[in-house]
């Protein structure tokens, strides 16, 4: 399902979005995709809470939650210049994802991207038929769960003294102790490069290690470690930063393990977000978000 590409058409009668002048050429801006049962009321509460023109687009077993939009103040020059505003653009991402907590707190819901926009009902009833099955078991996948983020922090000079420890390093400083000078210098290089390859590689293992220990207490999980270490520079350095699907239920436990991360290494410490709508799950595999 992708809004990139849209037609500047005049919209049929059909497409009468609420109170929009009859002239202008209308879209329907996409918040997300909810199950289809019971939609009505729940949009409407959602809708007089957030003051917003919101309306349900049922398909089968799936329903989009949506509002009239003119379709020029979407279109990709109007987009560009709306970018460089940033009070706009943080005021419109901030209602999307108003919108978008409202459904979550009650139900599970596909986040669509910011700024999705379809030229027409029946074109957004004929990407949810298209994927209706899809979208329908992604729904059924993250009924009851959360998103959380997870970033885990090193310091980098515990590190460092950690590995001026290992046995490699102590072989190198005992050649450099009894080489010539220029045999010296060029033991020190390696002993230098050596330093960082044994710090990265703590780091690599005890990312993989934390991870795993989450990830257990999810229903799925991302993970990105960390870039590459220096040893020239000081202060923390991030060793991951995991997003995390998580149930309510399981949601206790998770924290608990969240927080003795840190408490069981004293050069480390982590921050945590959430509970979040699962923006980062939403999607079918391959495919971009909804």
């Amino acid at each position: 399902m992708n809004a990139a590409t849209l037609q500047m058409t005049t919209k049929k009668q059909s497409d009468q979005p609420g109170e929009l002048d009859a002239t202008t050429a209308c879209g329907w801006y996409l918040y997300g995709i909810t199950h289809g049962e019971q939609v009505a009321e729940l949009v409407a509460a959602v809708a007089q809470e957030q003051g917003e023109p919101l309306q349900a687009l049922e398909q089968c077993q799936l329903a989009a939650i949506i509002k009239p939009v003119p379709l020029e103040e979407f279109s990709a020059e109007a987009l560009r210049l709306h970018a460089e505003d940033l009070s706009w653009l943080e005021a419109m991402v901030r209602g999307h994802n108003r919108i978008i907590e409202g459904i979550h707190q009650n139900r599970p819901v596909l986040p669509a991207r910011f700024g999705a926009v379809y030229p027409s009902r029946e074109a957004l009833q004929t990407a949810l038929a298209e994927r209706h099955d899809q979208l329908l078991a992604l729904l059924q996948q993250l009924e009851g769960c959360d998103e959380w983020g997870v970033r885990l922090y090193a310091d980098h000079r515990a590190l460092q003294q950690l590995a001026i420890e290992h046995p490699s390093l102590r072989s190198l400083k005992s050649e450099v102790a009894r080489a010539t000078p220029g045999r010296a210098y060029l033991l020190k290089r390696k002993l230098a490069d050596e330093l960082v390859s044994i710090i990265e590689q703590a780091l690599d293992d005890l990312a993989q290690a934390s991870y795993a220990r989450l990830k257990r207490e999810a229903v799925a999980g991302q993970f990105n470690v960390r870039a590459s270490v220096s040893t020239e520079s000081g202060g923390e350095r991030e060793v991951f930063h995991a997003l995390l699907l998580v149930r309510r239920d399981h949601q206790a436990t998770f924290l608990e393990k969240v927080q003795r991360l840190a408490e069981e290494h004293a050069e480390m410490h982590c921050e945590y977000s959430g509970p979040w709508p699962p923006y980062s799950f939403a999607r079918i595999a391959g495919e971009e978000a909804p």
